[in-house]
């Protein structure tokens, strides 16, 4: 997203709607009390200098203009035994999401934010879950909307409660209550279930993609092929197959997948690939209603390279990937990580033409905290006004969270 001071734009029919559609959300803002500050900047070692200077000079005509595109990279609630890359999703109410992590006795643990009212950690299932997860989760609502609101999280298995190796990919479903008062931690409805016979050595962390009552989820195989599955309404489909990467890359790490409205109404899915050079490349697919597609549609999944600009910082992490619907912003985005600062990119198309964008990294004044681990996104919710959040696990093992300004002061760049 490249700062600019958004001139008046002549909307289209569709942005009209979505003004109308969205505009309740103003209603529900809570503004936060202090916002925290951000942890020690990032040494001078990063490979991005030569990006900082391709974009755009700001010259501010608006004294509510904002230098950068995000407000803050702050700290949440620590938890000292937390460990890998965090997960969170939310029920599409302004200023509320539910966050997990593993913590280094490999349970899942969850915390609430209700409207800014965040709670405690508390270890997903109670006392009484005894299974050991070994990845990174992922989570996603579905579409009932009563108060407590359902979801789903998935995560790699790595131990049975007898003891015993166990690393299929087990999904279960909880509950978030909503409660500004206590913010109790999401809790769970089912027990931990095997989404289906295949254990993972390396692979098969769970990425969750959501709309309109459909979710998806996607992972890796081992052998580095992309599979997924769909949510029935009680359960998840079979396990879906996609086609093998071109001859020569291999998938590696979690997908990226989210629902992209634009052009494309599919779900936009995010691989990184690796070839026996120990080069990478990033590959875009697409998923509709129950199956792999390709930009086009059909009954087959369909890859496409995805062409960063030039003197992008490489991929030195897993990709993410959001699209904000609100106001007239309409487009995609892309983060991911290199050395410690996370970078973002958004598509001209607003799907997949990312090789034209201005990358940005996430700054705050000039600095931001350093990070280390993969991110994780969510596009076209209203947090406090911001509607780009991120996660991500950072320096001295804190989870950072970010939120971007509004978007009457972005635009895709």
């Amino acid at each position: 997203m490249e700062r600019r001071i958004r001139p008046t734009p002549l909307l289209s029919s569709c942005n009209l709607l979505n003004v109308f559609r969205t505009g309740w959300a103003l209603a529900g803002f809570v503004a936060l009390g202090t916002i925290l500050g951000c942890g020690a900047p990032e040494d001078s070692g990063d490979q991005s200098a030569d990006v900082e200077t391709r974009t755009d000079e700001i010259v501010t005509i608006n004294p509510l203009a904002q230098p950068d595109e995000f407000k803050y990279v702050s700290p949440i609630a620590p938890l000292s035994t937390g460990t890998g890359d965090p997960a969170f999703c939310t029920p599409h109410a302004p200023h509320s999401m539910i966050m997990f992590t593993r913590d280094t006795s490999n349970f899942i643990q969850g915390m609430a934010d209700n409207q800014g009212a965040r709670g405690s950690w508390g270890k997903y299932g109670g006392s009484g879950s005894l299974r050991k997860l070994g990845g990174r989760p992922a989570c996603g609502f579905l579409a009932e909307s009563s108060n407590p609101y359902p979801f789903v999280i998935l995560a790699k298995g790595a131990n049975a409660p007898d003891g015993s190796v166990d690393r299929h990919l087990f999904w279960s479903k909880g509950n978030w209550t909503y409660d500004p008062y206590t913010s109790p931690p999401p809790s769970a409805q089912t027990q931990w279930a095997a989404i289906d016979g295949t254990q993972y050595a390396t692979n098969g962390n769970p990425a969750v993609g959501t709309h309109n009552g459909e979710l998806v989820v996607v992972y890796l195989k081992d052998n580095g092929q992309l599979a997924g599955n769909y949510w029935t309404g009680s359960a998840f489909s079979g396990t879906l197959s996609h086609p093998n990467l071109p001859t020569g890359w291999t998938g590696v790490g979690t997908p990226a997948i989210a629902f992209a409205e634009s052009w494309s109404q599919k779900f936009s899915i995010f691989v990184r690939a690796k070839n026996a050079s120990n080069q990478y490349r990033l590959y875009e697919t697409f998923f509709e209603t129950n199956h792999f597609t390709s930009a086009a549609g059909g009954g087959t999944g369909v890859w496409q390279q995805v062409t960063l600009p030039p003197g992008a910082p490489s991929l030195g992490s897993d990709p993410a990937y959001e699209f904000d619907n609100v106001q007239s912003f309409y487009s995609g985005t892309l983060y991911y990580r290199n050395g410690t600062r996370i970078y973002h990119l958004s598509a001209s198309n607003g799907v997949d033409q990312f090789d034209n964008s201005t990358v940005k990294a996430i700054l705050i004044g000039g600095s931001a905290p350093s990070i280390s681990g993969n991110p994780v996104v969510i596009g076209g919710v209203f947090y406090e006004g911001g509607s780009h959040w991120v996660l991500a696990r950072g320096a001295g093992n804190s989870i950072y969270f970010a939120e971007s300004v509004s978007d009457d002061y972005l635009a895709p760049n």
